[in-house]
């Protein structure tokens, strides 16, 4: 089922992780959320990562500005300042230049399976 608000073909689902240490996390069970400007795929579809099986159990369009210290958690991060420097930093900037509050993003979550 298409996931709303996304009309496009969704981008390579292996790709959804693919930082060494954000794939660290996951394969030690502390990331179980993947933010992206894209939509990656719909709940049921399964990707691998390090020979590992994983099933997209959510996806949904949110607000930067509508993430808790709970996101950041699920994202492997202790609170969501540090989340927040993360991103900061993978794009390019320096601090508050690419956390706009109102950007919107693409909430992945995903389980272990097998």
């Amino acid at each position: 089922m298409p996931i709303p608000g996304w009309d496009k073909p969704y981008k390579d689902l292996s790709k959804l992780v693919t930082t060494p240490a954000q794939i660290e996390l996951v394969l030690a069970g502390k990331k179980t959320q993947q933010r992206r400007e894209n939509c990656f795929g719909e709940p049921g579809m399964r990707f691998e990562i390090a020979g590992r099986q994983f099933e997209l159990v959510r996806v949904e369009n949110q607000r930067l500005g509508d993430l808790t210290d709970q996101d950041a958690l699920k994202e492997g991060f202790p609170d969501l300042r540090q989340y927040q420097e993360f991103i900061q930093r993978i794009h390019g900037g320096g601090p508050g230049s690419s956390w706009n509050p109102d950007s919107q993003c693409w909430m992945h979550e995903f389980k272990k399976v097998g």
